[in-house]
């Protein structure tokens, strides 16, 4: 993870309070947090500012992803 990475992820989690903004549960380990692109990068949108940005759990991340790839 890159210094500026490190950084959004520490900005959100300030944000979010180390729980999932899409289930609200908080998560045992702060490693099962993710940092997910609210509206995908492949739609051109700037992927490094910060209101497409969302701190999601494991769980959430992957039912998000999967959900768009069938809308694809």
């Amino acid at each position: 993870m890159t210094a500026n990475n490190r950084l959004r992820f520490k900005r959100l989690v300030r944000v979010s309070g180390y729980e999932c903004m899409k289930c609200q549960n908080i998560p045992l380990m702060n490693n099962m947090l993710t940092v997910d692109h609210i509206v995908p990068r492949h739609h051109g949108v700037d992927r490094n500012n910060s209101s497409n940005l969302q701190l999601l759990c494991y769980r959430c991340h992957r039912i998000k992803n999967f959900r768009n790839m069938q809308n694809i």
